[in-house]
């Protein structure tokens, strides 16, 4: 969702040193990362939840405080993007609303793998 208010606003620059944002999102690049470490048996899956939070304020706060390279993404855009960019996040958050606030959708990667015996 971020990512999607993001791509319709903001000027295309990096967000500073690191792998693509949603590398591991891909279960089977998930799945060469843990295997190239060494673990047999490894297993990737999808835990799908939903967040609440009060509002697009709150949302933006997060991804300005809460994460490094979010925050280094959106504060190095040009004032004027910036604004662009959060006056989308405003406009796509409105399709979660709910009660007082919005829920959003969120899922992460859930990895395992087994270590070989020695």
């Amino acid at each position: 969702m971020a990512a999607r208010a993001r791509s319709s606003s903001a000027t295309s620059r990096r967000s500073g040193p690191g792998p693509p944002f949603f590398r591991f999102a891909d279960e089977a690049e998930f799945s060469r990362l843990l295997a190239g470490g060494g673990l047999d048996e490894v297993q990737v899956r999808t835990i799908s939840s939903s967040h609440e939070l009060s509002g697009a304020d709150e949302l933006w706060e997060v991804m300005v405080r809460g994460t490094v390279r979010s925050r280094a993404l959106l504060l190095g855009q040009p004032d004027e993007a910036r604004v662009r960019i959060r006056a989308a996040l405003d406009q796509v958050v409105r399709e979660y609303a709910s009660g007082g606030g919005i829920e959003l959708p969120v899922s992460v990667k859930l990895a395992a793998g087994r270590r070989p015996a020695s």
